[in-house]
């Protein structure tokens, strides 16, 4: 419920041209709500990470860095706006598959431009999605693995929904998505080369997951 109110006030307040720090206090709290519920190794390494942006922020204060508290609590917002919506794409999941089609295989290339373009949209969870669907008695072959594991992060050089472009929207100052776009997807299809020839060097049939046009509807208009 706090992530969810974050979101809506996030976007109000960026729509109505409003300081983001209320939304972000939401943030601080849902935060420290989901803290309690991580594995010890997790949390320790988080309290490290923010013991360690907490010293270079007073260090920032000492050499007499303008900045104000409400500007360190809210600095990551947009980030955080794009983590809580990307979150919601996971819905665009295709509907469970009946028990005549179960022995439905795709392509290797389906597979690959499959993986890469729902990834795009739906993060992490096309990795579940594709690899329940292709696995056979729960495993993955080496080739399978190589496939879904290196198309679905090369989304990152041109997808808006990835972190990792976010984080460069948010810290490059005056980069323009749209100028990056062409050269990321022209990264993207190198590398998507580049994952085909290897794959097809593995031994092994390539059992793929295949795509229906209804499922592509969903991911399309979330987007």
């Amino acid at each position: 419920l706090l992530i969810i109110a974050m979101l809506a006030l996030s976007i109000a307040c960026s729509l109505l041209h409003l300081p983001l720090w209320p939304a972000a206090v939401l943030g601080w709290l849902a935060t420290l709500r989901l803290g309690l519920t991580l594995p010890r190794a997790s949390r320790r390494q988080t309290l490290w990470l923010g013991l360690a942006g907490v010293s270079i922020w007073l260090v920032a204060l000492w050499r007499d860095t303008p900045t104000s508290l409400a500007t360190a609590v809210s600095i990551n917002q947009p980030l955080l706006m794009m983590f809580a919506g990307v979150s919601f794409l996971s819905m665009a999941r295709p509907a469970a598959d009946d028990a005549s089609g179960g022995e439905r295989h795709g392509s290797f290339w389906g597979t690959l431009a499959g993986v890469h373009l729902f990834g795009a949209v739906i993060n992490l969870s096309v990795l579940f999605l594709f690899g329940d669907r292709m696995q056979r008695e729960g495993r993955l072959t080496r080739k399978q693995v190589s496939v879904l594991g290196r198309a679905f992060p090369a989304a990152a050089a041109w997808s808006p929904f990835f972190v990792a472009m976010g984080v460069a929207l948010t810290y490059a100052p005056g980069l323009d998505f749209f100028a990056l776009l062409p050269w990321g997807g022209l990264a993207a299809m190198l590398l998507l080369g580049l994952i085909a020839l290897d794959a097809h060097r593995l031994p092994g049939t390539f059992i793929g997951y295949p795509l229906e046009k209804g499922s592509l509807l969903l991911p399309g208009a979330l987007a």
